[in-house]
């Protein structure tokens, strides 16, 4: 798709909506870089699938990204839950260049910079990545974007392992197969083709849960 351009007709997503607002339709995809016979290669993360650590050495174990991309200017927020249900906020980031709102038809790429990747850590289970978009700023999630920022884990803590994903019932109104798009990163260019989420209506926020598990 072609920055900024819409959504083609046929697609199943409407250009306008109610007051002049459209649906927000968000593309998502959660990239994985892993080694295959000897070179690494990036590919798309369905939910549900197995991703695995270094067993002590974060630089052997499976790496991700996240990407999204939003039909209209929107606020997006992104907040990552571990496998034993620790929470960290990924978008928007001190650390990071991208800000709200979010622009119309533009890719943003977590962490953006093409040799940088979420490694996975010493706790399994299943992990969850929350996206919200919306068209008005949400300071309830900024609030706790904020408490959360920069927190760190008791060492005397004994986490639980996450077991089952905590999907958002009701966040979207539809979903389906989105356009391929080219993602580069330090283990080249990648054919990736997103999940294409879409609010029930004009004017509502989208919620979306992607999942995968860390063993």
């Amino acid at each position: 798709m072609t920055p900024g351009a819409p959504y083609p007709p046929g697609s199943g997503f409407p250009s306008v909506g109610v007051s002049g607002l459209i649906p927000i339709a968000l593309d998502v995809a959660l990239l994985r870089k892993t080694l295959v016979n000897g070179r690494a290669t990036t590919t798309a993360i369905q939910d549900g699938e197995v991703l695995r650590d270094g067993r002590g050495n974060p630089q052997a174990g499976d790496k991700f990204k996240i990407m999204f991309r939003p039909n209209t200017d929107c606020y997006v927020y992104v907040i990552a839950i571990d496998g034993s249900g620790w929470a960290q906020g990924l978008f928007p980031s001190k650390n990071s260049s991208f800000s709200n709102p979010a622009s119309k038809g533009k890719e943003y790429v977590l962490p953006e910079a093409p040799n940088a990747w979420h490694s996975l850590d010493q706790f399994r289970g299943v992990e969850t990545i929350y996206v919200v978009a919306s068209y008005q700023r949400r300071l309830d999630i900024e609030d706790i974007l904020q408490k959360i920022a920069g927190r760190e884990r008791a060492p005397t803590a004994t986490p639980q392992q996450v077991q089952q994903p905590a999907i958002i019932p009701f966040g979207y109104g539809k979903a389906q197969r989105g356009l391929i798009t080219v993602v580069s990163t330090d283990a080249g260019d990648a054919q990736i083709t997103p999940t294409t989420f879409l609010a029930n209506q004009a004017g509502e926020d989208l919620r979306v849960t992607r999942w995968f598990r860390h063993e």
